[in-house]
């Protein structure tokens, strides 16, 4: 098989995230040792070549990753949490801690089961799977290979039937692991879709994949889809009169954003995490309580990093890209000298060092200031 250059890439990246090692003594047949962890399939990572030849020969796993883990950094965390979920078993049925009485009436696998793990990950080391499922073993890095890409074919052969364009899902692939492409498949994926259809520069496709997108709660969000939309129309009032006609009942009158971020305006949280997915900012302050599910899976998807403002009773926190933390740092050392908020009576020196992390231009920066101080002065 030829590979090219960005397809190896991108067979090295899934193999990074999704293979693990498991060593087999005889193939086909269970190994006979069980790990001190429960019953379940056992694999280490691929950094960890040496403990799986301990057990047999090496081979190559996929699905062996639990997907609702424990995880733990040592081998002495995981000891420290096996007592614990054994100490609490016991406690609940009004024993002592014993470990025989634990065996006797239940199991590690049951109970971790029962707390909602599928797995025990220890960093670095290895791994259980209580619930493993379509597992494969593969001898050879050949094999392997072979299974990515008949993968990715299979996954690209339902994309041209869910989408029948072609040319949409070959610019699609151009750039993107099988795995970019499973999400692409399974939800719709709206940014990688958007820039697949900008491309082609098709405003009927793009009008199909707006509707099928949205259809689900008839909201129309996605900043970057809104304003292509509106390049083809050029009048926003001709734009919310065509989607309305459509069904669309929320249509968001996003604000017009460019280059600076400006101060005076107020974006909502959601509006801030639309402009970091954009890169239009990289970052910005959300308020994330216990009704915050939809804000918290923006922020895993989009691997944004959050920090948490102590003493905010809101419960504000600064997301941020990870080259960005340092920043992220000084603005919460500087919320917390005002309370947890960045404060309106907050000194020229620290409101200029907020609006800069923030991403403001000198020029907003500079009349806020002034404006702000015109105000204390005439009160």
């Amino acid at each position: 098989m030829i590979i090219s250059e960005n397809n190896l890439l991108d067979y090295k990246k899934w193999k990074r995230k999704n293979v693990t090692i498991r060593g087999i003594k005889t193939p086909g047949e269970e190994n006979g040792v069980y790990g001190s962890y429960g019953k379940g399939l056992y694999s280490v990572p691929l950094s960890n070549l040496k403990m799986a030849k301990e057990y047999g020969d090496p081979y190559f796993v996929i699905n062996g990753i639990p997907k609702h883990p424990k995880i733990v950094n040592t081998l002495n965390d995981a000891e420290m949490f096996k007592q614990n979920v054994i100490n609490n078993f016991c406690k609940k049925n009004n024993e002592k801690y014993s470990f025989k009485f634990f065996d006797e009436n239940t199991s590690f696998e049951k109970e971790m089961l029962e707390l909602g793990y599928d797995g025990l990950i220890i960093k670095g080391r290895e791994m259980v799977n209580y619930m493993p499922k379509n597992f494969k073993y593969f001898r050879t890095e050949n094999g392997l290979i072979d299974y990515y890409f008949n993968l990715r074919e299979e996954i690209i052969e339902k994309l041209y039937i869910k989408y029948k364009n072609k040319q949409l899902i070959e610019v699609i692939n151009e750039k993107l692991t099988v795995f970019n492409l499973n999400d692409v498949l399974s939800n719709g994926c709206g940014d990688i879709l958007y820039i697949g259809i900008k491309k082609l520069n098709d405003y009927h496709l793009l009008y199909t994949y707006v509707t099928n997108f949205y259809s689900y709660s008839h909201h129309i969000t996605n900043h970057m889809v809104y304003k292509w939309l509106l390049s083809y129309f050029k009048n926003e009032n001709v734009l919310y009169s065509f989607l309305k006609s459509l069904g669309f009942k929320k249509i968001v009158k996003f604000k017009n954003i460019n280059e600076n971020i400006d101060p005076k305006s107020r974006y909502n949280d959601f509006e801030n995490l639309e402009l970091m997915i954009n890169h239009e900012r990289d970052i910005c302050t959300v308020n994330i309580d216990s009704n915050s599910e939809k804000k918290l899976k923006i922020i895993k998807e989009n691997n944004f990093n959050i920090l948490r403002i102590p003493s905010n009773p809101y419960k504000m926190y600064v997301v941020f890209r990870e080259h960005l933390r340092h920043n992220a740092e000084k603005l919460v050392k500087i919320a917390e000298k005002y309370g947890g908020f960045f404060s309106y009576k907050a000194t020229d020196e620290d409101t200029i060092k907020i609006g800069r992390l923030l991403g403001y231009s000198e020029d907003n920066i500079q009349s806020f200031i002034k404006k702000r101080n015109e105000k204390n002065v005439n009160t």
